[in-house]
């Protein structure tokens, strides 16, 4: 690149190599040095006077180092005269902070932003942002691009039978998502909803359940008729009545349900709702233990019967605690769609903690007749622990990711289940564009 200079830091040094490699171009010296009490000093071992410079630094699991050397490698540049500054975060550090949680908690991402901007960035370039709004927080041009291309590019040469595959978001705020790849890819999509905030639901008998917002009937009998006959509806099950009903046939099987309340959150909000707003809920309080079956959520008396560690508790004592405990906090897995005698593509932007996943494809698996189930995230974010969950699961045959965020070659070889799709050709091609003016829109429909 003529009149471009292309810096690595350190946190994804052979993604770094590899965009290098695209561009049949060198990566520019850089020195990254830290004083005994750990400060961080960055020295260019080259002229960058009047350049285009180009740095590339993904988060990482040491994301705060990594976001302080960027912003001083952002600062020697500008300081040494150069002509412009693009970074390149193929994961955007801090994205899941992109709104305030609590009354008194901080937006996370957007101080990230303010920090690259006041430091001298003049042009973002990133990949699959976890939340759209991240895009306004910067005053500087923002490319996201998009990891659809390559993923549906993977899916097609390496599933013979994707074309009997149903995509799934795993959450409402995935629909945009999974509507897309359904579309490029051809095949239908459904969509999960869990009801965790304003809706209990404690079914004596039902794999599924559907929480609809209704006034009361005119008669408990009524209300009771009515749920059983929604219940069977949506979620394609047979609720039987106890053999003591059958003789008269005058009473129905006891449903404990208490009415939801009306979620009257703004709509952009509860479409925007993120795996990080659901994960603590998804998963039990317990400890369980993942060489065995994940318990699902879906709340029915024969499986809330658990102990404390996550195995099947005695009769007793024991039994009643651990069912307890597992009820205390009740939650509904409800599937949009249909996966039955399929295969599910559970796609979404990134993964940390997998619980929430495996609970899914646990749910998909035993409830709704799925034959088999794919992860697709854009950005693996795993650690030893998460990829042992994964890896213990019976209901995920295959976890693909795009190596957007380092993970190391001895982590990558404890699992048989992971696979990382190659991303540096799509982001060689944007600097390539983005340097010599071309557009890149067509980058966001098209594999490279």
């Amino acid at each position: 690149m003529r009149n471009g200079r292309l810096f690595s830091g350190t946190s994804h040094p052979v993604l770094a190599q590899r965009i290098a490699n695209h561009l049949n171009i060198s990566l520019s010296p850089v020195t990254v040095q830290r004083f005994p009490n750990q400060e961080i000093t960055v020295s260019f071992g080259i002229s960058v006077r009047d350049q285009n410079v180009y740095i590339i630094q993904s988060g990482s699991n040491i994301v705060n180092d990594h976001v302080m050397e960027l912003v001083i490698m952002i600062r020697a540049a500008k300081m040494s005269s150069a002509r412009k500054v693009t970074v390149i975060i193929p994961y955007y550090p801090y994205s899941k902070q992109s709104k305030k949680k609590k009354h008194r908690g901080a937006i996370t991402a957007k101080l990230v932003a303010d920090m690259l901007t006041v430091s001298g960035a003049d042009h973002i370039i990133t990949l699959d942002l976890h939340a759209y709004q991240i895009s306004g927080f910067f005053p500087v041009p923002l490319d996201n691009l998009f990891s659809k291309p390559t993923i549906a590019n993977w899916i097609e040469n390496n599933i013979p039978d994707y074309k009997n595959a149903v995509v799934v978001a795993k959450n409402t705020g995935g629909a945009k998502r999974v509507t897309g790849l359904a579309d490029t890819l051809g095949i239908n999509f459904a969509l999960i909803y869990v009801d965790n905030s304003h809706a209990k639901t404690s079914f004596s008998r039902a794999p599924s359940s559907v929480a609809l917002q209704c006034l009361p009937p005119t008669s408990e009998l009524e209300f009771r008729l009515n749920s059983q006959s929604l219940v069977s509806q949506h979620a394609n099950i047979d609720v039987e009545e106890d053999e003591d009903n059958k003789s008269d046939g005058s009473e129905i099987r006891e449903l404990e349900l208490e009415m939801s309340e009306l979620d009257l959150r703004p709509i952009d909000e509860i479409m925007n709702e993120s795996d990080d707003d659901l994960d603590e809920d998804l998963v039990s309080e317990s400890n369980a233990s993942h060489n065995s079956p994940l318990l699902s959520h879906t709340q029915f008396k024969e499986v809330s019967k658990v102990s404390s560690n996550g195995e099947p508790a005695a009769n007793g004592a024991n039994s009643a605690v651990g069912a307890k405990k597992l009820s205390s906090n009740p939650k509904k897995i409800v599937l949009i769609g249909d996966v039955r005698d399929k295969l599910v593509l559970l796609v979404d932007d990134l993964i940390d903690r997998p619980r929430s996943f495996l609970t899914v494809a646990e749910h998909l698996t035993e409830n709704c007749g799925a034959k088999g189930v794919y992860i697709f995230t854009s950005h693996g974010l795993f650690n030893d622990i998460s990829l042992e969950e994964i890896e213990n699961c019976p209901f995920v045959q295959k976890v693909i990711t795009t190596n957007s965020y380092p993970i190391s070659n001895n982590l990558k070889e404890t699992s048989t289940k992971l696979v990382q799709i190659d991303i540096s050709p799509l982001l060689a091609e944007a600097i390539r564009r983005n340097h010599n003016g071309e557009s890149i829109s067509s980058l966001f429909e098209r594999p490279i």
